[in-house]
């Protein structure tokens, strides 16, 4: 067992002043940083997403996570949702801990090269320094998220059983373990995603994607509901290649963006608020809800698309309206088709925009037990954001998941520093 990390009050001032350099240098480091690792350590491919790699999200994510760091080395409590989200991720790919050794020798080797001369000895020693103690939190917090996961800390195998087209763009994928577990398949919370890994023919390699699952907890299988994103490895081969009976890797359920509707008063009101895909983690919600059979719960659906064509289960939702009294939709169409007819296909047309909605009706804003979830693409999470906090709301009333680059830069303290304060160190 390795001794326990610790850093010394010199090198937590090391940290703090080599700040404006992590600001100015930290992309450049990381992108070097993961060229040299993944070329040499061709292993961990299986791990890293591809296309995050490309469209440079990924070393910018390592970027805003080192200064981060830094920034705060005085209070890392600070530090605590940004690391829960990252561990989560993490334990949903069996990052290993001899992995964070690796990284380690390869971030402080790219460091001393980008830095060079200023990379002082002083600062290698802080830096190795914080890495371990920072390496060494995250290790401890994926061990205990591998705990209780009924002995699943590897990739299995899972059938597809069924697929089914929900829009234009998106496709539900039930998929069913090949071999059973001992105590049933292992539960999850609504609104948690699982990795799925396939073998991507263009790259010749595997590559593991995050999806939502996408419908309430059943024991029998778990669905995810997945857009064919164009360039996208992945989702193009789940829609191309992948058939009923084929076989997929996938991980056990992660995710801090839970709805429990078993927790909440039955008559506290929810409202969810999502664009595109990101319907599909608010659908396994809402689905939770229906199956609860919490007829008394005041709930809204407010989605944005383009048009009705790509909108996924709208066939659904129709049925849920049925089921649930107190459901209410509320549809945006920013483009919407020929054949689409306001009143029917869609209430409003544009993005959506929250001063539109009824303050009462649609958002409950008369009921301070209400609670908000929230899911989309970056714009339209800084839209919805700014929107409700100037109607009041605000805090752990809501609850976002950002997809993309999943969203950490939202929970690291103080931001990312524009190019207009940085200053060289």
């Amino acid at each position: 067992m390795q001794p326990q990390a610790s850093i010394t009050p010199a090198q937590a001032k090391t940290l703090k002043e080599s700040v404006p350099v992590i600001a100015a240098d930290g992309v450049a480091i990381a992108n070097l940083m993961y060229g040299r690792l993944l070329g040499q350590h061709p292993e961990l491919n299986g791990i890293f997403n591809v296309v995050h790699q490309h469209t440079g999200k990924q070393p910018k994510a390592l970027a805003m996570a080192l200064y981060a760091f830094a920034n705060n080395i005085d209070d890392l409590g600070k530090l605590s949702p940004a690391l829960e989200l990252i561990c989560q991720k993490h334990a949903s790919l069996y990052l290993r801990p001899e992995y964070y050794d690796i990284v380690g020798e390869y971030l402080i080797d790219s460091m001393q090269t980008i830095l060079d001369y200023d990379f002082t000895d002083e600062m290698r020693e802080a830096w190795t320094a914080g890495y371990r103690l920072l390496s060494q939190t995250m290790i401890g917090r994926e061990v205990k998220l591998y705990e209780g996961k009924d002995g699943w800390t590897d990739w299995r195998d899972f059938r597809i059983a069924k697929k089914v087209q929900e829009s234009s763009e998106v496709t539900s994928f039930y998929l069913e373990p090949v071999e059973s577990f001992s105590n049933g398949l292992p539960t999850f919370l609504p609104g948690q995603y699982i990795s799925v890994r396939v073998n991507v023919p263009d790259l010749g390699k595997l590559q593991p994607r995050q999806y939502s699952l996408s419908d309430a907890p059943n024991g029998k299988y778990y669905r995810i509901s997945v857009k064919r994103e164009d360039g996208g490895y992945v989702s193009n081969v789940l829609h191309n290649l992948k058939h009923v009976g084929d076989v997929v890797q996938v991980a056990h359920p992660y995710g801090e963006f839970t709805f429990d509707p078993a927790t909440e008063p039955v008559d506290a009101p929810v409202v969810f608020l999502g664009a595109g895909v990101g319907a599909t983690a608010l659908l396994s919600m809402l689905n939770s809800i229906a199956v609860a059979s919490q007829t008394t719960r005041p709930v809204a659906w407010i989605h944005a698309a383009r048009r009705t064509e790509v909108r996924p289960f709208g066939a659904h939702l129709a049925q849920l309206r049925l089921q649930l009294p107190l459901l209410r939709t509320v549809l945006f169409a920013s483009r919407p088709g020929r054949k689409d007819a306001l009143g029917t296909d869609y209430d409003f047309r544009g993005r959506m925009e929250l001063a539109r909605l009824e303050r009462d009706g649609d958002l409950f804003l008369h009921d301070k037990r209400t609670r908000y979830f929230v899911c989309g693409p970056d714009d339209f999470m800084s839209d919805v954001s700014n929107g409700l906090k100037g109607l009041g709301v605000e805090g752990d009333r809501v609850r976002w998941e950002q997809y993309g680059d999943g969203g950490v830069e939202r929970y690291l303290p103080g931001g990312w520093p524009t190019a207009s304060n940085l200053q060289r160190w």
